[in-house]
């Protein structure tokens, strides 16, 4: 419209939009020539010449950060950790492709309620099952948890923790007639 003649101001009331969006628009895509069959936008040349500083940032990462391409994710989460002042986490946790969750929790200390709970009940079940003398199955213990420590879950899950922590079961087989 403003490279038809009318001027920013007419634009403006025309639309009813801010000046300052029309000067922006103005900027971003008004034409420019560099021979006779080629246009380009400002917006056109702006994106690779972001993009190039992008990756030249993500050279010199790789550059200070002394990790290789095979390295352990604690050895990524401590290049990270190290160049974290000097670069965004963002671009820091892209580059060595360590996810920013993973990078978060590498260097935080605290320990999830759900870890604690499990703890919990792994002393239980191992306390439960080393004083019967080994003879409990999974749903006597799952009894005994609730009743002397008001832990409630179910049988089954119960069984998959026994599994998990190396406890085995003395089975008892039906007798025969």
């Amino acid at each position: 419209m403003v490279e038809n003649g009318k001027s920013k101001i007419q634009v403006r009331k025309d639309y009813n939009v801010s000046l300052s969006a029309v000067s922006k628009w103005v900027k971003l895509y008004s034409e420019i020539r560099v021979d006779e069959n080629t246009v380009f936008t400002a917006k056109q040349i702006k994106e690779p010449q972001k993009r190039n500083a992008a990756l030249e940032e993500e050279n010199i990462i790789l550059k200070k950060s002394d990790c290789h391409i095979h390295a352990t994710r604690e050895e990524r989460s401590n290049a990270v950790h190290a160049l974290r002042f000097q670069h965004k986490i963002i671009t820091l946790c892209r580059v060595p492709g360590v996810n920013r969750s993973t990078y978060y929790k590498h260097f935080s200390n605290k320990v999830s309620n759900r870890t604690v709970i499990n703890q919990k009940i792994r002393k239980c079940i191992l306390s439960i099952y080393t004083a019967s003398k080994k003879r409990l199955g999974a749903g006597k213990i799952c009894y005994l948890l609730y009743v002397e420590y008001g832990i409630k879950i179910s049988v089954r899950i119960t069984f998959c923790r026994k599994r998990l922590y190396n406890i085995h079961f003395i089975r008892q087989t039906p007798k025969s007639l």
